[in-house]
C-alpha cells in the first residue's frame, strides 16, 4: 500500500491535471461564463464538477490523515498507522487520471 504522502501527491497531481483539462476544454457561454463539457466514454458519463469535488474531498481527507499520523507519532511512536485511501478509491483516482488527460478528450 502506498504511503500517505504518496497518495496525497497523486491526488494533488490529479487535481492539477483536472484543472488543466477544464481550462483547455471549457466552452464559453452567452453570458460570458464558461461551461465545462461532459465526458462520454462508452456507457460512462463523467461530470467534471462532481469528480473534482470528490478529488478535493479525498485531498482534504488525506491532509487530515497525515496530521493524525504525525501528531500520534510524535506522542506515541508506532502506536497507530493510518492507511489513507482504500483500494477502490485509488482505482477511481487512477481512472479519473486517465479520463482527464489534457492531451486526449472524450467529449460528446
Amino acid at each position: 500500500m502506498k504511503s500517505l504522502l504518496d497518495q496525497k501527491n497523486k491526488i494533488h497531481n490529479l487535481s492539477l491535471r483536472m484543472i488543466k483539462w477544464a481550462e483547455k476544454f471549457r466552452v464559453p457561454t452567452k453570458n460570458g461564463d464558461y461551461k465545462i463539457p461532459v465526458i462520454k466514454n462508452e456507457d460512462n458519463v463523467r461530470d467534471w464538477k462532481k469528480d473534482f469535488k470528490w478529488v478535493n474531498k479525498k485531498d482534504r481527507q488525506l491532509d487530515d490523515f497525515i496530521q493524525v499520523q504525525e501528531s500520534v507519532s510524535q506522542k506515541h511512536p508506532g502506536a497507530i498507522e493510518v492507511h489513507g485511501l482504500t483500494k477502490k478509491e485509488m482505482e477511481k483516482a487512477n481512472f479519473l487520471y486517465k479520463i482527464y488527460d489534457p492531451d486526449f478528450i472524450f467529449i460528446e
